[in-house]
């Protein structure tokens, strides 16, 4: 089953229990294939306990994936969650986090700041570079990789 009829398909189920889905997707560690629901919101061990049970019940009366064997793992995207989408971006305006560049903007090739802006071309990140604030526009076409992250 691909990873987008999985989000379909699973979205409603772990929306009814108080939670926004990140994601679902099939993942292999060791051997071992597991079905990852990634959640987030307000998530602690008993919203996951309950998505697992529903969403258990679920896929178990339907018999809908026909995959081998697996693994059910419900958890939280994390503090340090993936910025991907240009709604992630907007939510993102005025927190701190980390981009990895394709291409070097200012000889840097990653960077992490405050997401001040975004629009239709890329975001402008607040920078510190040695003791200078500077603002710095990146396209979303240079963007590899862009995450939360947390500031010591």
């Amino acid at each position: 089953m691909e990873n987008m009829e999985l989000n379909e398909l699973l979205a409603p189920i772990v929306e009814k229990c108080g939670a926004k889905m990140y994601c679902a997707h099939f993942e292999k560690e060791e051997g071992t294939l597991f079905l990852r629901i990634e959640i987030d919101g307000k998530v602690d061990l008993d919203l996951c306990e309950k998505i697992s049970n529903h969403v258990s019940e679920y896929l178990d009366s339907h018999d809908i994936i026909k995959e081998e064997a697996y693994l059910l793992d419900v958890c939280s995207i994390g503090i340090e969650r993936p910025i991907k989408t240009k709604e992630d971006y907007q939510l993102a305006i005025n927190n701190y986090i980390h981009v990895d560049l394709f291409n070097a903007v200012d000889k840097l090739k990653s960077l992490e700041g405050y997401l001040l802006a975004v629009n239709d071309l890329g975001i402008v990140v607040e920078v510190l570079i040695k003791t200078k604030k500077k603002n710095i526009t990146i396209e979303y076409e240079n963007i590899k990789a862009c995450r939360h992250a947390i500031k010591f």
